[in-house]
């Protein structure tokens, strides 16, 4: 089957772009062919350098670059299409040459999904809590909508237990830092207030991460700093893989959103995963599966975190016992083997739906 991914993107690299990059090698091992189609870039040149067919076009005028990549006749099977311009793509693409129509939503959005959910054959969400903004709403019951997971990224291959106890503990932060991040920026500062207050200086922040309100935060977090004495915050700008996973080896607790919580927590990291709408933490007694997929509408405070940053901290053999189960759990349930093999069935269902309502 040959099978055409638009995909619409602005950061040179992310949860999105590995998905994409991981779907494409893969999928002739289940006798698929992926075309990827997006704008001219390092990523896209790099698949191509792989073997992946790949076509450039923009998706700011979805018409437009229908008619790019339609030059040479549209021999594709199915539409996978990710979301915003690349969605809109893939609609139109889907309903002009009646092919069947994937779609996967990567965060908390829920792209209009009530314009095309009809157009879908199926929906994919990356996370049980996506999926379920995504019924609420769909049309009627959201019944195309499924949860297939991310696999892991950035997972480092052993935990140094021994740095991660030894103070000063390092919580780190791996985030972009825009618009969504001032919700969590908020946190951090209240919590370095609080531990400004008990002259707490067993801690440091590193947060790995830029955006557009980077330079902003820094600015907030320096005033907030020099107060008082207390956790240092350092800023480590965007890592890359390796980087990153050198960073989770030493790590006490971690803070980041979906994909990046996940490849925390199977580093062995106690994590704290955060979204859009408000933040929650998992380092306390919460129900086990918000672990993964977090709490919709609690928001994490800075005193909260505190709490429960210094209590773990009191208790090694429990931040032991946790480190070591979220490791095992998260790298069992996030297989990337397995759900590689889901999406491509996916992908034979789709196609199957579409010739019977023909």
């Amino acid at each position: 089957m040959r099978v055409l991914m638009p995909v619409s993107y602005q950061a040179p690299s992310g949860g999105l772009l590995d998905h994409v990059r991981s779907l494409a090698l893969r999928a002739p091992s289940f006798g698929n062919e992926v075309t990827v189609a997006g704008r001219d870039s390092e990523f896209l040149q790099g698949l191509a350098r792989e073997g992946i067919e790949t076509i450039v076009c923009n998706f700011e005028d979805p018409e437009r670059a229908l008619a790019t990549v339609s030059e040479n006749g549209f021999d594709w099977d199915l539409v996978h299409a990710h979301p915003f311009g690349s969605r809109k793509f893939g609609v139109l693409a889907a309903q002009k040459y009646g092919k069947p129509l994937v779609v996967t939503i990567h965060g908390w959005y829920d792209d209009q999904i009530d314009r095309w959910y009809e157009t879908a054959t199926t929906v994919i969400a990356v996370s049980p809590a996506i999926s379920s903004r995504l019924r609420a709403t769909a049309p009627g019951a959201g019944e195309k909508i499924i949860t297939i997971p991310n696999g892991i990224k950035a997972a480092a291959n052993a935990i140094d237990e021994r740095a991660a106890l030894t103070p000063p503990y390092t919580l780190t932060v791996a985030s972009r830092i825009d618009a969504d991040f001032d919700a969590l920026g908020e946190t951090l500062l209240d919590f370095v207030a609080e531990a400004q207050e008990h002259n707490d200086q067993r801690w440091r922040i590193s947060i790995a991460g830029a955006g557009t309100h980077r330079e902003s935060f820094i600015r907030r977090a320096a005033i907030v700093s020099t107060r008082r004495r207390g956790p240092e915050i350092e800023f480590l700008g965007w890592l890359d893989t390796p980087q990153l996973r050198r960073l989770y080896a030493g790590s006490f607790a971690a803070i980041a959103p979906g994909r990046s919580a996940v490849d925390a927590m199977a580093s062995g990291v106690p994590t704290v995963m955060t979204r859009q709408i408000g933040s929650y933490s998992t380092l306390g007694a919460t129900p086990v599966l918000e672990h993964f997929y977090g709490a919709p509408n609690k928001r994490l405070t800075g005193l909260d975190l505190y709490a429960q940053l210094s209590e773990l901290a009191t208790d090694g053999e429990r931040w032991r016992s946790l480190s070591r189960g979220l490791r095992k759990a998260t790298q069992l349930f996030y297989d990337d083997d397995i759900w590689q093999q889901v999406t491509n069935g996916v992908y034979e269902y789709a196609a199957l739906s579409a010739r019977r309502a023909r």
